[in-house]
C-alpha cells in the first residue's frame, strides 16, 4: 500500500532486497518494527532518513543499538559486524545476521532479528522464493525457523571491511 501525501514525502521502505515493503504510519511520521522494549524506528526529517534500532538477543541481552544513524554493538555480544558509510550488518553471536540496513536518500532496505524481552522474536527476512518479503514468529531455543538474513557483507571484518559479499 503506498503511502499517501506529497511525492517523496514518505521514502520507500524494502525487505532487503525484495520488493516487499513497509508502510507508514501517517500520524507519526514513523515506521515502527519490533516491541516497545526493542524494535526499530524509522523517520525523516528534514528529507534525511534516520534509524533508531534497539536490538536484543532472544536472551534478553543488548547485541546493538542504533541512535538516528550513530551505532553501537555489545562485543560480547556479537560474532562481528560490517559496514560501509551507508550500510551496516550485525552477527550475533550465534552466527545470524540480527540487523542489515542500507539507507539512501529516499529509500532504506532493512532486515533483521527483534526479540523482547521474555523471549519472543520477529524476524524481518527476504522471501527465497518469491519477490517479497515475509515477517516471521520467533520462540527462544527453536532454532529451525527458516529462512535466515543472508549476509551482504564478507566475513570475517578484519580482513573484509566494507567488502560486499558476491550475489548469484
Amino acid at each position: 500500500m503506498a503511502p499517501s501525501g506529497p511525492p517523496g514525502l514518505y521514502p520507500e521502505i524494502y525487505v532487503g532486497g525484495s520488493k516487499g515493503r513497509l508502510t507508514w504510519k501517517e500520524s507519526s511520521g514513523q515506521v515502527l518494527i519490533g516491541y516497545e522494549d526493542a524494535g526499530v524506528i524509522v523517520e525523516r526529517t528534514n528529507g534525511k532518513l534516520f534509524l533508531t534500532a534497539k536490538i536484543l538477543g532472544e536472551d534478553g541481552n543488548l547485541i546493538a543499538y542504533v541512535y538516528r544513524n550513530k551505532w553501537y554493538v555489545n562485543p560480547s555480544q556479537i560474532l562481528d559486524k560490517n559496514y560501509t558509510k551507508n550500510s551496516l550488518e550485525v552477527v550475533d553471536k550465534r552466527g545470524i545476521v540480527v540487523l542489515q540496513v542500507k539507507l539512501t536518500s529516499d529509500r532504506m532496505n532493512i532486515q533483521g532479528e527483534w526479540w523482547d524481552e521474555s523471549g519472543t522474536g520477529t524476524r524481518l527476512v527476504e522471501n527465497p522464493y518469491n519477490e517479497e518479503g515475509i515477517i516471521m514468529r520467533l520462540h527462544k531455543g527453536i532454532t529451525e525457523s527458516q529462512p535466515f538474513v543472508k549476509a551482504m557483507f564478507r566475513y570475517p571484518s578484519n580482513d573484509h571491511q566494507g567488502e560486499l559479499a558476491e550475489t548469484k
